[in-house]
C-alpha cells in the first residue's frame, strides 16, 4: 500500500519534503478475525499498520513469576498490513523481578513473539512495540528489560514503547525509555474512578496542563488517538470494571440520571456482565468532531515528518462510530 503524503504549507515561499503519514489501527482483542467489511475499510483508509496485542506479561503468584496471559488466538492473518507485534506489560511484573529474572523474561518475551509469529504466518516483524506505563519505581527495571530484549532479536527490528503525556512534560524525572521511537497515547487522561469525571477518554482540558516539553523531547513521537467507546460500571460508588464496545443506544434499558448516566433498575445480564440493582453506568465515546479538534491541538506540538496516526481501537463499531471521511479528516488535521 502507498502512504499518504500530506504537504506542509509554510509561511515562506521555500518548498519543503512532503511529510508521510502512514494511517494505523490497534487490535486489542485475544481473538484476531477481521471480516471482509473490516478489511474493506481500511483498505479504504489506506491502513499499513496493524499494532497487534500478542499477549499481557503479569505477575502470577502461583508461578512465582511473570507469565504470558491472553496470548492472541488469531482465527485469519492473511493481511497486506504490517502486523507489529504489541506487548502489554504490567508494572507489577517489574516490581516483583529482580536484574536475573529481567533477563530471562526479555529472553522469553522475544521466544514467544517468534513463536506466535511462526505459528500464524506473520513476516519478521520490522517493528516490536511494549506497553508499560512505568512509574518511578519501576523505571529502571523496564528500561533494563528494554536492554535486554534488544539483545535477543535482530538489530534491524526497531523497538518502541507507548509513551503518556505526563512522561513527555516531566520526561527529566520519569526518564526516556531506550528505544528507538514512541507512541503518544492521546487517551485515557482523566480519573476513570471518578463518579463526576465527564468522560476519561479524552478531556482537551486535562491535555493542555501536559502540552510542554514536546520540543525538547529526545524520542521521535508517533501518536495514538481514540475512536472507541465503553461503559463505566460503578457500584457502591466504586468502579468494578469496563464494559468495552458499548453504544449508547444500548443503554435505554436502564434509568437515565443524567448526559451519559445510567442507573440499573434491576439485576439484568448485558453484554455478558451480570449487572446489580443501583450500579451506575457511565458511558463514555468519542464523537469525530471531538477527536478533530484534539487532532488539531495535537498537530500543532508533533512534529515527525515520518508520522504513523494509530487509532485505538480496531473493534466491531470502528466504522460505524467514524466513517471513512472522518478518519480522513483527522488525518489530514496533522498537515
Amino acid at each position: 500500500m502507498i502512504g499518504i503524503y500530506f504537504v506542509f504549507q509554510l509561511s515562506t515561499c521555500t518548498d519543503s519534503e512532503p511529510q508521510v503519514i502512514t494511517p494505523a489501527f490497534y487490535h486489542w482483542k485475544t481473538n484476531l478475525f477481521i471480516d471482509s467489511s473490516a478489511i474493506s475499510n481500511l483498505d479504504a483508509l489506506k491502513v499499513e499498520k496493524l499494532y497487534v496485542k500478542f499477549f499481557d506479561i503479569d505477575w502470577s503468584s502461583s508461578a512465582g513469576e511473570a507469565i504470558p496471559k491472553a496470548v492472541l488466538i488469531a482465527n485469519d492473518f492473511d493481511l497486506q498490513i504490517e502486523i507489529i507485534p504489541t506487548i502489554y506489560i504490567t508494572n507489577r511484573t517489574f516490581l516483583k523481578t529482580d536484574g536475573a529474572a529481567q533477563k530471562i523474561l526479555a529472553q522469553r518475551t522475544a521466544q514467544k513473539i517468534k513463536f506466535i509469529s511462526e505459528k500464524y504466518g506473520v513476516p519478521g516483524p520490522k517493528e516490536i512495540q511494549f506497553d508499560c506505563d512505568w512509574s518511578g519505581k519501576t523505571r529502571e527495571a523496564f528500561f533494563d528489560f528494554i536492554k535486554n530484549f534488544k539483545k535477543e532479536i535482530d538489530a534491524s527490528i526497531k523497538i518502541s514503547s507507548t509513551i503518556r503525556l505526563h512522561q513527555v512534560k516531566y520526561f527529566e524525572k520519569t526518564g526516556v525509555p531506550p528505544v528507538d521511537k514512541g507512541m503518544l497515547m492521546f487517551y485515557n487522561m482523566s480519573d476513570l474512578d471518578d463518579w463526576e469525571t465527564e468522560n476519561s477518554i479524552l478531556d482537551l482540558a486535562e491535555a493542555e496542563k501536559y502540552f510542554q516539553n514536546f520540543d525538547k523531547y529526545p524520542l521521535t513521537l508517533d501518536v495514538a488517538l481514540p475512536a472507541y467507546s465503553w461503559a463505566v460500571l460503578f457500584r457502591n460508588g466504586k468502579l468494578i470494571k469496563l464494559i468495552p464496545e458499548v453504544k449508547e443506544s444500548e443503554l435505554v434499558q436502564f434509568e437515565l440520571l443524567e448526559k451519559n448516566r445510567y442507573k440499573v433498575k434491576e439485576s439484568t445480564y448485558f453484554q455478558g456482565h451480570y449487572l446489580y440493582e443501583n450500579d451506575w453506568l457511565r458511558f463514555e465515546n468519542i464523537e469525530p468532531t471531538t477527536l478533530l479538534k484534539a487532532t488539531s491541538r495535537l498537530a500543532k506540538i508533533i512534529e515527525n515528518p515520518n508520522l504513523t496516526v494509530s487509532f485505538y481501537h480496531l473493534g466491531n463499531h470502528s466504522f460505524e462510530d467514524f466513517s471513512i471521511k472522518d478518519y480522513e479528516y483527522v488525518l489530514e488535521a496533522f498537515r
